[in-house]
């Protein structure tokens, strides 16, 4: 456990301000093993550890169609928390966005209701995200375009339109590939069609084209150059192998079960996990789970299973692309989707483990963090609006607010310091006139928080300026601001129409009150956040 105690002063109006800094033991859980799960006609994602399933996080996306397709990925982590970035597809043309939050301490993960919706060209039936986290790729379930949307801004930066419709797309780890299962009107699989993506997000069709009849589901293997899809036959449904460069079939084996489900593949490449149906007797309503070797030298799957064992069927609301069965990143667990519960089991018997049952589940999609999704940059500050009113029920946060207003509005960020400098840093943020700030919280109990000039600041229609000294030059930081209070009228600020500002972007400085830069020499700065203040209904 790292303990940190140093001195700084810090030149606040003129005066210099002695701080000592110290780090708090504090006992710490082991990192969760997440896992999304996507309760499709309830419109609910759950964000779950695996090591314990008592600890999971729930959002209930309101006014949704429903949740076709999720994926997430780690994008920071502090001492404290591990935060990831949750995607899914609503399946009316837009994409839901949230953070989640695990703490590593023991407490509650979050994972908060409130969303941004992404809109594309089609109607965000399927998506996948490409291993540099750059991408989000986006298909439809009819005749409409492929979308890219910049991850970072939400932007539709390119369309693709493929000559049939496309029900599933998959990006496999090489930041070049993505992969479009393509349908017939009737919705039957036809093959699957290698895209490549550009670093500007731009899509190019290869022509180059697999048939596979009946394809049900489509996967890169993680540290080659093979992909493995899952195609239905009259007779035998199949496991079939094939090469990216070229997209030439490289081999199939056959599956014990029926009706082929869902397939993933272990981040080591070397282990292929697919679930199939079982209707026939004696087992009814029932599936089978295989885990087959493979090759990554041949690109060859090894046949027979090396694992086989039965499980519950799988939900019976089902979607194309959805996921019901995948594993840990260390490949310990497999996890298979039944009607009411989500259940692991060992990958080395195939033993029942533990179960995710709360009540009314109805899973459809399931996923784990992808095999190139643990590596993540931590922003040097990253600083995000995650809260604020929603009066017209859309799942967006308001951006306008009523001028003299019967009711205060009350917004709540959070910024997330990473600085790998011995030299210690503080941060600095102002709030605008028009606001108080209601609190301000660090996740570390000895970080310092500063409001300055505090309660003088409405008297005086000041701005506050937050002032934040994390431990040891990372952590996080939560502050709440609300409109101030008018003593005459008695209503709520803004006063007048226009801009409102509510932060201007929180800088960082070292103790010689620098700018702290990074490793591109510029200045580290947070994101400035503003809203419109319009007349009152």
């Amino acid at each position: 456990m790292l303990v940190s105690q140093r001195c700084q002063s810090i030149l606040i109006a003129g005066c210099l301000t002695p701080f000592l800094w110290m780090t708090a033991d504090s006992a710490r859980a082991a990192d969760p093993r997440p896992m999304l799960i996507l309760d499709t006609p309830a419109a609910t994602a759950y964000v779950v550890d695996t090591n314990d399933p008592s600890r999971f996080a729930t959002a209930k996306f309101v006014g949704a169609a429903a949740l076709r397709k999720g994926t997430f990925r780690q994008v920071y982590r502090t001492p404290a928390s591990i935060y990831y970035q949750v995607t899914i597809a609503d399946g009316a043309g837009h994409l839901l966005s949230q953070v989640a939050e695990f703490s590593l301490t023991g407490a509650p993960p979050t994972f908060p209701a409130k969303v941004g919706t992404l809109p594309v060209s089609n109607s965000a039936a399927s998506l996948s995200v490409t291993c540099s986290g750059n991408y989000i790729v986006v298909c439809g379930d009819g005749p409409t375009p492929v979308s890219v949307v910049n991850a970072a801004t939400g932007e539709e930066v390119s369309t693709l339109a493929l000559p049939n419709s496309v029900s599933t797309v998959v990006c496999p780890l090489d930041d070049v590939t993505v992969l479009a299962v393509e349908k017939d009107t009737f919705g039957t699989g036809l093959g699957v069609r290698r895209l490549t993506i550009s670093n500007e997000g731009q899509l190019t069709d290869t022509t180059e084209f697999l048939s596979l009849p009946g394809i049900q589901a489509v996967t890169g293997v993680p540290g080659t150059g093979f992909g493995v899809a899952l195609n239905r036959t009259p007779m035998t449904d199949y496991a079939t192998s094939f090469t990216l460069a070229g997209m030439t079939s490289n081999g199939n084996v056959p599956l014990t079960g029926e009706t082929a489900d869902s397939l993933h593949f272990s981040c080591g490449g070397t282990s292929l996990i697919v679930r199939s149906n079982i209707t026939g007797a004696p087992i009814d309503a029932a599936s089978i789970v295989e885990v087959f070797g493979f090759d990554a030298n041949l690109g060859t799957i090894t046949s027979p299973a090396s694992l086989s064992f039965t499980v519950g069927a799988a939900p019976t609301f089902s979607l194309p692309g959805e996921s019901h069965v995948a594993a840990t990143s260390d490949a310990t667990l497999i996890a298979a989707t039944e009607t009411n519960a989500v259940k692991l089991y060992s990958s080395a018997d195939g033993s029942f483990v533990r179960e995710f049952a709360p009540p009314s589940l109805s899973a459809g999609d399931l996923s784990f963090l992808s095999c190139c999704q643990f590596i993540s940059v931590n922003p040097p500050l990253d600083e995000q609006l995650i809260d604020g009113p929603d009066v017209n029920n859309d799942m967006a946060i308001d951006t306008e607010i009523p001028v003299h207003g019967a009711n205060p509005s009350s917004y709540t960020f959070r910024m997330n310091l990473n600085i790998p400098s011995p030299v210690p840093a503080f941060v600095v943020e102002q709030v605008g006139a028009t606001w108080d700030v209601v609190s301000a919280t660090a996740d570390v109990p000895d970080d310092k928080v500063i409001l300055f000039p505090g309660f003088l600041g409405a008297l005086l229609k000041m701005p506050t300026y937050i002032i934040w000294i994390p431990s040891d030059n990372n952590g996080s930081l939560t502050f709440v601001i609300r409109t101030r209070r008018n003593f005459f009228p008695r209503s709520y600020q803004p006063n007048a129409a226009g801009t409102v500002s509510q932060t201007v972007g929180a800088k960082v400085f070292n103790v010689f009150k620098q700018p702290v830069v990074d490793p591109l020499g510029n200045p580290v700065v947070g994101a400035a956040y503003d809203v419109t203040g319009v007349a009152a209904p």
